[in-house]
């Protein structure tokens, strides 16, 4: 067995299965209140900044024992994209209630298995597929979609 090959071993994704599209959220500031006890609505600016960093990382840790020597090592490859947004709006709150602006960013999703290939064979194979189920999820682009979330005070 060459175990440099083993150490060299190239994951990727297979078997993809397209899922639907995911917005994620993430807010912007922190909650405006209007929880006094008061009766009137209140006038506040919601908003800030954020941003959202994705990374897929596919890991493949191999190890072999052979007579009492073991041997560990893997390999790891990484995409990392970074987005970022800045928004702020004049909202009217109502008596007793607080609201955030949240901006909501597009993924596409994608689901399937790795697989490894070795560039020499390993145990009479130059691919290993596992049984590992891995969801991917990738910036679609575009703005952002921006709401604002009003709740009861406290909640």
């Amino acid at each position: 067995m060459n175990i440099l090959a083993l150490l060299a071993a190239l994951p990727i994704f297979v078997n993809i299965k397209n899922n639907p599209d995911k917005t994620i959220f993430k807010n912007l500031g922190s909650p405006q209140l209007n929880c006094a006890g008061g009766t009137t609505p209140t006038s506040v600016t919601l908003g800030g900044s954020t941003s959202v960093t994705t990374t897929t990382t596919v890991d493949a840790s191999v190890g072999i024992s052979f007579e009492g020597l073991s041997i560990g090592g893997g390999v790891s490859t990484s995409n990392s994209n970074t987005k970022e947004t800045t928004k702020s709006i004049t909202y009217t709150v109502p008596p007793g209630r607080q609201a955030i602006l949240t901006a909501g960013f597009k993924y596409h999703s994608q689901t399937g298995n790795v697989q490894i290939n070795y560039g020499d064979r390993v145990n009479g194979h130059y691919i290993w597929f596992t049984n590992a189920k891995i969801t991917r999820l990738t910036p679609v682009g575009g703005p952002p979609e921006y709401q604002i979330h009003e709740s009861k005070c406290g909640e």
